[in-house]
């Protein structure tokens, strides 16, 4: 996502939130479990099936068993729901 930053010769770029959240799903270290939580808790991850579709399109580019990244894409989607309050998804 551009971000300007008010240099005509210079362009930044970060991540989005649900995107940031998804980078740190092959690891899901203490530390990226902590940064996800402060995205919910902050109000910037908060559609749990956006997560879950942009998460589960990461999948092809993951190399190896995917076993983990799929339970830490399930547990991050209950976070997000739990926080809301919404439904689980069918």
């Amino acid at each position: 996502m551009p971000w300007d930053i008010g240099v005509p010769w210079a362009e930044a770029a970060v991540l989005s939130p649900v995107d940031l959240a998804v980078s740190k799903l092959a690891r899901f270290d203490e530390r990226d479990r902590d940064d996800i939580r402060t995205l919910i808790q902050d109000g910037l991850l908060t559609d749990a099936e956006t997560f879950r579709r942009r998460a589960e399109e990461a999948l092809a580019y993951y190399i190896g068993d995917l076993t983990m990244v799929r339970y830490a894409i399930r547990d991050v989607t209950e976070w997000i729901q739990d926080h809301r309050h919404e439904p689980p998804a069918p």
